[in-house]
């Protein structure tokens, strides 16, 4: 969130609109109101998919964006209550378990990494290729929640490192760079 540029416009509050909180209330020098969005889906197909997909004894993480992180909780308690028993929901913090944003994807251990399934509870690519980049040695699925769909999800990682790796290459021969600055805010 943009507190401190409120901060200097002497601004009173700040309503942050569809993510969580990023930047935990007692850190923040004004005072903030989330409203968080929650996106209904149907749960039960969810968790029947998976049950469909992937064994008993197969290693799950499971990550969604915002949107639909509640519905994580409510799917591992369900595969608990069927038999899986090793399904992990991560944590980065300040974000809440589960959640990932495309700027910021946690770091999952990497010991055994190659062992899980990463089931991902969203409908774009933005946030889980975040995670595949950051996270490369794990097989993904994506579950979209809007078209009930579950699909193999791969990234290019050898493309991608070609790719900027031939754009250094070009920017070492000019004479003038830019930089561009965002204003996405500080995240905790």
């Amino acid at each position: 969130i943009q507190d401190y540029l409120c901060e200097a416009f002497h601004v009173d509050l700040i309503i942050h609109y569809a993510h969580s909180c990023i930047v935990p209330l007692n850190k923040s020098p004004l005072k903030t109101l989330y409203v968080f969005v929650e996106i209904k889906f149907d749960l039960l197909h969810f968790v029947e998919t998976i049950q469909h997909n992937f064994p008993k004894t197969k290693k799950l993480y499971l990550l969604s964006n915002i949107q639909f992180v509640s519905g994580l909780f409510k799917a591992k308690s369900l595969l608990a209550q069927n038999g899986y028993t090793q399904v992990i929901i991560p944590q980065t913090k300040p974000r809440s378990p589960g959640e990932v944003l495309g700027c910021t994807s946690p770091k999952l251990e990497s010991a055994g990494l190659e062992d899980y399934s990463i089931i991902f509870l969203s409908d774009g690519r933005f946030h889980i290729e975040s995670t595949m980049i950051y996270n490369p040695m794990s097989s993904y699925y994506q579950y979209n929640p809007y078209n009930k769909k579950l699909t193999i999800e791969r990234y290019g990682h050898k493309e991608m490192k070609e790719s900027r790796a031939a754009a250094l290459e070009i920017a070492k021969g000019a004479g003038i760079f830019g930089i561009i600055y965002g204003t996405l805010g500080r995240q905790g």
